[in-house]
Formats: C-alpha cells, sequence, structure tokens
C-alpha cells in the first residue's frame, strides 16, 4: 500500500480528523481501519488509523462518530473466545487467533489504565502502546473516563510486552523495519 494511497484518521481524544476535516466527539467506532498506532494512558488518547481508502464518517444515535470502511463489518471479541494465549516469555504473551481484543479503561482515580488481555488476565499500566495491522475495528469513549476496545481480525499474532509502567501490544513480527520506532518510543517512556 502506497503512503499517498493511505488515508490517516488522527485521534486526540476528542479530537477526531479524517483526511484533514475536524470532528469532535467524546466516543468514537473505527470500522474496517487496516493500521492502528499510538498511546493510550488514564486521561488520553491519541492515536493514529490508517485506512486503504477513504471512510465513511457517520454520526450515530448514541452522539458517537463511526469511521467507516465501505463494506466492511464492525467485530469484537469481547469473551476472548477467538484467542488463544501461545506463550509466555521474559518479555510477555505471543497471543494468536482469529479476532484478538484489547480491552482497557481508566482506573477509579484516572491514574492508571486497566487493561484486559484475552486468556492473560488484567494488566494495570500507565501507559498502552499499540501497533497493530490488519483489519481493525476499535470502540472507545474518552469522557467521564477512558474505556474502550482494540479489536484485530487474522489469523495473527500479536505479542503484548510488560516492561516497567508500560504495556506494549505489537504485530508479532514487529522487529527489523520498526526497531527505530520501536527505541524511540522506549526512551519517552523512560523520560516521563
Amino acid at each position: 500500500m502506497k503512503a499517498k494511497d493511505q488515508i490517516k484518521v488522527d485521534i486526540d481524544n476528542s479530537k477526531i480528523i479524517v483526511d484533514g476535516r475536524n470532528y469532535d466527539s467524546t466516543h468514537v467506532l473505527i470500522q474496517g481501519a487496516n493500521q492502528v498506532s499510538g498511546e493510550i494512558n488514564a486521561s488520553q488518547v491519541k492515536l493514529a488509523v490508517i485506512f486503504k481508502e477513504m471512510p465513511q464518517v457517520e454520526p450515530t444515535m448514541e452522539e458517537a462518530i463511526k469511521v467507516v470502511s465501505s463494506g466492511s463489518e464492525f467485530f469484537i471479541d469481547v469473551l476472548g473466545e477467538k484467542t488463544k494465549n501461545e506463550a509466555e516469555t521474559e518479555e510477555g504473551y505471543i497471543l494468536s487467533g482469529d479476532i484478538i481484543t484489547i480491552k482497557f479503561e481508566s482506573d477509579e482515580n484516572g491514574e492508571e489504565l486497566l487493561m484486559k488481555v484475552p486468556n492473560v488476565g488484567a494488566l494495570r499500566t500507565n501507559k498502552l502502546y499499540i501497533d497493530l495491522e490488519g483489519e481493525i475495528s476499535s470502540n472507545i469513549i474518552v469522557q467521564p473516563f477512558i474505556i474502550g476496545a482494540i479489536s484485530v481480525r487474522g489469523p495473527i499474532k500479536v505479542k503484548v510486552q510488560v516492561s516497567g509502567d508500560s504495556v506494549r501490544v505489537l504485530r508479532e513480527d514487529y522487529k527489523a523495519n520498526n526497531e527505530e520506532k520501536k527505541i524511540v518510543s522506549e526512551s519517552t517512556a523512560q523520560n516521563s
């Protein structure tokens, strides 16, 4: 996929930018994206979402903004039934499955993020870094507190890396071409 053919959607809390057009909503649904990357903490969601073609932006009855790729469907595996915990490593976990859904919400004090990882359990973290490719669906609410889920459909393998005060959810093959990006993210996390 050439960069010029990609359509970028930026989410910065309630500010949603779709190919240069600004929207404002505390609830956003993403359907049919091809990539999602960024950071989530207890008070901020900052994500870049990539679509292969221009998505449609639709308001919903729940006052949410829905950003949809034509012909796609929304999917989520709330119970983790389509996910397998393949291995536990020194860094964290390797998950595989047809749909992998990572759920998250800010804690009662708004200081930490509680992640629910299928077939692993709950993890508390200050920062959640996401970098996933595949067919993406997500449902995120940022007010009055942060709560949401990001799903990727495969078959796919995903790494959940736990280190210090952060958790990274990455494609299993996330190495060579993303090493520089990973180093920058890690140094940013250590300096915070």
